[in-house]
């Protein structure tokens, strides 16, 4: 079916769809006169009656030239017959005569429309599940970004949980580090001791209480252990001794440490017990080395540093595990917070298994009206009974929180995070699935539309190639007359870009294909009107040179889009390359194809103006409305790769 023949027989349709609104709500007022109503009524019955004849002629002139055309003709017009539209049209007259049956002329007024919309479906070979399924698809994808936002949420208060158990563990550590370090401590005071030079030292140093934390049975132990080494080893090896042991205590204090940092928490190397252990560390060595000299009063002076630098560090190591010990033992608010967070799954459990959905006002409209046979209710959603399972894991987490128990919490949560990821690893297997079919659906819609414009445009620069050839200022008012109808053909093949550049915006992922197909809508036009003006010189022509060349690239990338597509039908989805749940319905590489062509024709163009050979100043004047088209162009190309570029580096991030 030629597109004006379509686009004018819905336009009659649409107006038969609007005008019976328009009659009912003109019934609401008592004081508009019934007869009116019934003339209004009249004119839409008219309208049908002159729709269904012209339906019936282009029927007949279509059968061999555009059979599948004819046949969504013989359907309509089937559908029509069993709508029964003139009957009721005429009924529709007769009741709105009577001002007594308004309410039932509303009535049947309603049913007509959804009757009409059905044959508009027919016509437009619309699939009435199609509005169905995308609403389907669109409460999946609604759902899914719930789902992403919900084990955001439960995977922020699990690291919470972990951050407290981690505190709890590293004030033991640091606690069970504190007592080597009292060892340590007291073997080098000790030995400190004997290295005395001479008589006139005053009472050596020791722990004081609770302060340095030594017990007497600590220093007694201490003390056994160090006349032990004594007998065995030289000062200058018991020195080197105590130094590798501060180290490995400060490796291991640092590691305590760097498991309970704050990411957001500032370096404070001031304050970093290991720095000060592996300076004691140093001094320890320096005095071994001194000893090994026979340099006494020296290896004192190191060793007293030794000493200044552990006392420094045992003081940094209690504040640092006193700070741990008052953390609480939960988050704070942590059980209030996972109950929150379980509330929510269980509502988002509801949703996806499809109750207490509403209609669009949030009534429960359709539950008054009709029988309980004729509501639908929304399917099951993938991952739901992995959603009731995560929601008894968060509740179960809650109570653990409630109890103080986090460990046990953190294992009910590490539980739910994994039913939750399971919920969305299903639920995208089947929105990938979903929407590669909506893909395939609409890129051959778009396949064919193209095919269809290529072919129409193909006859038109034919029909023109021969009046450019006779001449603008030549041509005959037959001939002129003959440009008016290319002029309206153009207009119609420049309809068909825009319905595919609507399509196209609907799908929302598309970059170049949307902005080339736009453009050349554009270009169509303004061939059409240099047509309607029987202009038929050198930029008319290059025009739709151009145009026809860019149809060309354009039905052949569609077409290897669609051919990929279904090559990939029989993969299984993972393995389907760049098909995820958001895959954009043109592939980056195929849009980066469509931007090269571009690019490559303009250059074309820029090249053919540059080698011709300006003969008249209107031929020097189309040369210079290609290059401001051609640089149009250029810059729209500038903008589409950016955009490209940042799509590529989001595909290649996530």
């Amino acid at each position: 079916m030629m597109i004006a023949d379509r686009t004018r027989m819905l336009q009659v349709v649409t107006l038969a769809l609007c005008a019976a609104p328009f009659a009912a709500a003109q019934g609401k007022g008592a004081d508009r006169p019934v007869n009116a109503l019934a003339t209004k009524q009249q004119m839409i019955e008219d309208r049908l009656a002159r729709l269904e004849d012209r339906m019936f002629r282009l029927r007949e002139k279509l059968a061999e030239t555009e059979p599948e055309s004819a046949r969504k003709l013989e359907a309509g017009l089937k559908e029509m017959g069993k709508l029964d539209l003139d009957a009721r049209m005429q009924k529709l007259v007769e009741l709105l005569g009577e001002s007594s049956r308004l309410p039932e002329a509303a009535r049947e007024q309603k049913q007509m429309l959804a009757d009409i919309d059905e044959l508009l479906n027919v016509l437009l070979d619309r699939n009435p599940m199609d509005e169905e399924r995308r609403k389907q698809l669109q409460r999946m994808e609604d759902v899914r970004r719930e789902l992403e936002d919900l084990l955001n949420q439960q995977e922020n208060l699990r690291r919470s949980a972990a951050d407290a158990v981690r505190a709890k563990r590293a004030a033991q550590q640091l606690d069970a580090a504190l007592k080597k370090l009292d060892d340590i401590l007291q073997r080098q005071q000790q030995l400190a001791e004997r290295t005395a030079p001479s008589a006139e030292q005053t009472n050596p140093p020791t722990l004081q209480g609770g302060e340095e934390g030594g017990s007497e049975n600590q220093q007694q132990s201490s003390q056994s252990e160090a006349t032990s080494e004594s007998e065995s080893q030289k000062p200058a090896d018991q020195q080197r001794n105590l130094a590798e042991e501060t180290e490995r205590l400060s490796r291991e204090v640092k590691r305590i440490d760097q498991r309970t940092a704050s990411p957001d928490e500032g370096k404070q190397e001031e304050s970093d017990p290991s720095e000060d252990l592996n300076a004691g560390a140093d001094a320890m060595k320096r005095a071994g080395d001194q000893l090994d000299a026979g340099k006494q009063k020296e290896a004192k002076e190191a060793q007293k540093e030794a000493i200044e630098n552990l006392r420094r560090a045992r003081l940094r190591l209690q504040e640092k595990k006193e700070q741990l010990e008052e953390q609480p033992a939960t988050p704070e608010g942590g059980a209030q917070r996972q109950r929150d967070l379980a509330d929510r799954a269980g509502k988002l459990a509801q949703r996806m298994r499809g109750e207490g959905e509403q209609g669009e006002n949030g009534d429960q409209q359709q539950q008054q009206e009709g029988s309980p046979s004729d509501q639908q209710q929304p399917q099951p959603m993938p991952g739901n009974q992995r959603m009731d399972q995560a929601e008894k894991h968060m509740r179960d987490a809650g109570e653990d929180l409630d109890k103080s128990q986090t460990e046990d919490a953190i294992e009910d949560q590490d539980k739910a995070l994994n039913d939750l990821e399971e919920a969305r690893r299903e639920l995208e297997d089947v929105l990938r699935q979903m929407r590669k079919e909506e893909q395939e659906v609409l890129l051959k819609n778009i396949e064919s539309r193209l095919q269809e414009m290529l072919a129409q445009q193909k006859s038109i620069n034919d029909e023109t190639a021969p009046l450019a050839a006779t001449g603008s200022d030549n041509l005959t008012r037959a001939e002129t007359l003959a440009c008016v109808q290319l002029a309206d053909r153009q207009g119609e093949v420049a309809d068909g870009a825009d319905t595919c550049v609507r399509l196209l915006e609907e799908d929302g992922t598309s970059i170049v294909f949307t902005t080339v197909i736009g453009r050349l809508a554009d270009d169509m036009r303004d061939v059409a009107g240099r047509l309607t003006k029987a202009d038929v010189g050198k930029l008319t022509v290059a025009m739709q040179a151009e145009i026809l060349s860019s149809l060309e690239e354009l039905a052949a990338a569609v077409k290897q889009v669609r051919e990929d597509h279904e090559k990939q039908q029989g993969m299984p989805m993972a393995a389907r390359p760049g098909m995820t749940a958001d895959a954009p319905l043109v592939p980056t590489s195929a849009e980066l194809r469509m931007l090269k062509a571009s690019q490559k024709r303009i250059n074309e163009q820029t090249l053919s103006v540059a080698e011709s050979e300006t003969i008249d100043q209107a031929e020097e004047q189309a040369n210079r409305t290609i290059l401001e088209h051609a640089a149009e162009r250029q810059a729209e190309l500038v903008k589409m790769a950016r955009e490209l570029q940042e799509r590529a580096e989001k595909e290649g991030g996530s």
